[in-house]
């Protein structure tokens, strides 16, 4: 019975994808996942999900959970590589745009007065989300926090925001 209502949410879900409606689609693979914590192909679908909002981190994540319940997923395998070809690419990206060269040094920019010159804020919650998780990852924690609650300034109920400070 629940794998019947888990089949039903994700089939939602995959709809909602295709409409490009990605929030909705997370929303409708997390009703999925809720009743079928093992279902890859949600954890497959809600990577992209949150590959398309930019949140490569998450897709990540949901990638690794979708090829430790399903090893031999074929799809996950290659969907994994390419989230990690934009990771580095946005890794790379956001690099370039943190840091200024001041006589042969790179000197870190403030993530707030990287992004928020911008007049279209919201465009910049992907870019600090990665921008915080990846300073996390590199220990740099007061400047990874500092991206999180700027998130969540302008979206106070981000979730991976959320988790990070919280």
């Amino acid at each position: 019975m629940k794998k019947k209502k888990a089949q039903k949410f994700y089939q939602e879900g995959l709809a909602y994808l295709r409409q490009g409606k990605y929030n909705k689609a997370i929303e409708f693979f997390d009703k999925a996942l809720a009743l079928n914590s093992r279902f890859a192909e949600a954890l497959n679908d809600k990577r992209f999900a949150f590959s398309r909002l930019g949140y490569y981190s998450s897709a990540l994540v949901h990638i690794n959970l979708a090829l430790e319940y399903k090893p031999s997923f074929n799809s996950a395998i290659n969907n994994k590589k390419s989230v990690l070809r934009k990771m580095e690419d946005q890794n790379l990206k956001i690099q370039k745009e943190t840091m200024l060269v001041n006589k042969n040094t790179l000197v870190p920019r403030k993530p707030r007065e990287l992004l928020f010159g911008s007049s279209q804020i919201s465009n910049n919650i992907p870019k600090l989300i990665q921008l915080g998780q990846n300073l996390l990852l590199r220990g740099e924690l007061e400047e990874s926090l500092y991206c999180h609650n700027a998130v969540l300034e302008m979206d106070p109920n981000n979730p991976i925001s959320l988790a990070c400070v919280g």
